[in-house]
């Protein structure tokens, strides 16, 4: 990584984005209305990249972008998350149940509950039309990926202008920025806290070594259940496989393995966030993203902070974040209940659906005055979703559990680059040197506030430990395994610390 592009913390990002302002001003004015600027104002697509240098090419990021629907109520999930839920909601599922792939059913229960619709990139592994059915309505809407013909049996001769180009560039610069993550090991700048956040998460999660960085070759692709329960989060005979193997000399393929299935999840859970946020949607990631996913969550906080100490933007919802923090079920602990195999827990969930229709009516109003900026209709719709999360809760007859949410705005998300160019672009437009309706579109994308919402792990593992005798009696967890779970629950939750 070049020193120049190393940043010690959000108030350091913010000075040297001012730096740039004006060869910002010099580089966008009088080009307001190229395709380029137009994709950057209005997708976040970079001016200086190619995706959108056409007006074809602009049409077709936008024709993409409309297949997630109008954004409200609607939530993004990676097919692994997918794959592992369903998987575990199957006859085979006490063969692939780990602690980590429950939380994968957690965060996948919890999505259909709370959400109308999860966008996710269509894939052969992933059958809606099977699993729609089982929860009663079309939940899964499968986007496809933006496949172009290929020329000359080569998948890069046929590279075109548009969404598919705009893919292929996301998967390269995310993987470029893991490899810059790995340059910052040991140093004190924001990137070096992100890799030392995620090394730390990972050791807490696994008890096991650093995550590397390996490319893989789908981006929709689908990490092998089995070879997560077996790598990731192995039982006792595969440890005391792995470890006879190392004693007796045998090359360590499980460690290998182990790498490259935590740059797998690492990599794909920064590209997901980007895709969720070119969709203006939330991403709903599992546990097993959760170490990239939760320091991106706290550093956009801090620099939204730095913003508004430094003047930059206004301190418009603080207020607003405080009014929403919602307090969630685990709401698998619900689906338990009388449930005696995988299978039933389909039927349960429909029943969790429908009781939480008004919560999803009121989460898609409050979607819809964000998007507006309609302070006074966001507090009262937050207020109304509220009461319904407890009234749903009163059908379940538990106490409710506190999860922490914070609305912040898109300037503040995204990769170090992005954030910089955000902060350099929005400084810019405020200075009304470009044109007004460009100016108007690029502050409208930058701007557009996000209710980041993510439940608490402490609670959930607090929730699946108490459920454990009804989880070991429906996937048929042996008793000397259960205080396995119950030990990697309590891990779990220190991802919080």
């Amino acid at each position: 990584m070049d020193p120049s592009d190393s940043f010690a913390s959000p108030r350091d990002l913010i000075q040297r984005s001012v730096s740039d302002v004006d060869l910002c001003l010099r580089t966008m004015s009088g080009h307001e209305d190229d395709p380029g600027m137009i994709g950057y104002a209005e997708y976040g697509v970079p001016w200086w990249s190619g995706p959108c240098c056409t007006v074809s090419g602009l049409q077709d990021i936008a024709a993409y972008r409309e297949l997630a629907g109008d954004g409200n109520c609607t939530a993004w999930m990676d097919n692994t998350t997918l794959v592992t839920a369903t998987t575990l909601l199957s006859d085979m599922g006490s063969k692939f149940l780990t602690p980590l792939t429950l939380w994968d059913l957690v965060t996948f229960v919890r999505a259909v509950v709370c959400y109308e619709r999860i966008c996710h990139h269509k894939h052969d592994a992933v059958a809606d039309e099977e699993i729609n059915p089982r929860l009663g309505n079309d939940v899964l809407v499968a986007i496809p990926l933006p496949y172009c013909t290929p020329k000359e049996n080569s998948p890069l001769a046929g590279v075109e202008h548009g969404a598919f180009q705009w893919m292929c560039d996301i998967w390269d610069n995310g993987f470029a920025w893991m490899k810059s993550l790995s340059a910052a090991v040991g140093q004190p700048t924001l990137d070096g806290e992100q890799i030392a956040a995620v090394t730390k998460a990972w050791r807490l999660a696994l008890r096991r070594n650093d995550p590397s960085n390996r490319r893989l070759l789908e981006l929709a692709d689908v990490t092998s259940v089995e070879e997560t329960a077996v790598y990731v989060d192995p039982g006792e005979r595969y440890q005391n496989r792995f470890r006879k193997e190392r004693e007796l000399g045998l090359p360590d393929h499980a460690s290998r393995r182990l790498s490259e299935l935590l740059s797998d999840l690492n990599l794909r859970a920064h590209i997901n966030q980007q895709l969720a946020d070119f969709f203006q949607i939330p991403y709903v990631c599992s546990a097993a993203r959760l170490p990239f996913r939760r320091h991106l969550y706290d550093r956009a906080v801090r620099v939204q902070d730095s913003l508004t100490v430094m003047h930059v933007i206004e301190n418009r919802y603080a207020e607003l974040a405080g009014d929403v923090r919602l307090r969630l079920p685990v709401f698998l602990s619900l689906a338990l209940l009388g449930s005696s195999k995988p299978e039933d827990l389909w039927h349960r969930l429909q029943e969790l659906r429908w009781d939480a229709r008004k919560f999803r009516i009121h989460r898609a109003a409050l979607d819809a005055a964000l998007a507006r900026r309609d302070l006074a209709e966001m507090k009262e719709t937050s207020k109304a979703l509220y009461l319904t999360v407890d009234e749903l809760w009163s059908v379940a007859g538990k106490a409710s559990v506190a999860a922490g949410t914070s609305v912040v705005e898109t300037l503040a998300q995204g990769d170090i680059a992005t954030v910089k160019t955000g902060i350099t672009a929005a400084l810019a437009a405020g200075r009304e040197l470009l044109r007004s309706s460009f100016r108007e579109r690029l502050l409208w994308r930058l701007r557009r506030p996000h209710l980041l919402w993510l439940n608490s792990l402490i609670d959930q593992a607090q929730h699946l430990t108490e459920a454990l005798p009804d989880l070991s009696r429906i996937w048929q967890i042996p008793e000397k395994q259960q205080s396995v779970f119950a030990e990697r629950f309590a891990e779990m939750a220190r991802l919080e610390n």
